[in-house]
């Protein structure tokens, strides 16, 4: 069955206070260049085909806005990218904001932390967590809310 469903996936790299890293030959100290977190958030409060959820865009919104407000690293400043519902159509919309998040990251100076948030409509599909589109087919078509929910296995 369909409901509200908050969900954040985090992927950390090296961290400040673990101190220098040691690159593969072990011979050079290595400092993370880059700032210390990148948020995309994502809440969708009107569906389609579901009952609206009045404040995930206002969650979505909260958590970047904490974002921006952490204290800069010595490498930068947090960044947090937010969308809202009319954004998030469908799988393919949600997939594309999420690799043009990515795209926008300085591999030459990755994030020490890139964290992915969610608040809106999901359903669970055995181990998979399905972030439901604001134009998804009603719960109904369960098997088709499987098709067109966007897997928090495809963020990795």
């Amino acid at each position: 069955y369909i409901q509200r469903v908050t969900a954040t996936v985090c992927v950390l790299g090296a961290s400040t206070n673990m101190g220098p890293l040691k690159d593969r030959r072990g011979d050079l100290d290595v400092w993370p260049r880059g700032p210390p977190l990148r948020a995309l958030c994502f809440g969708i409060n009107d569906y389609d085909n579901h009952d609206s959820l009045p404040n995930c865009e206002r969650d979505a919104a909260a958590i970047a806005e904490e974002v921006r407000s952490l204290s800069d690293g010595r490498n930068g400043k947090c960044v947090a990218k937010l969308l809202g519902g009319r954004h998030l159509k469908n799988k393919e919309a949600m997939k594309k904001a999420v690799i043009d998040f990515v795209k926008q990251i300085d591999k030459d100076a990755p994030p020490r932390m890139v964290l992915i948030s969610f608040s809106g409509h999901g359903i669970q599909d055995g181990a998979d967590i399905l972030l439901i589109p604001s134009a998804a087919s009603s719960a109904e078509h369960p098997d088709n809310l499987k098709v067109e929910g966007f897997s928090h296995n495809e963020l990795f």
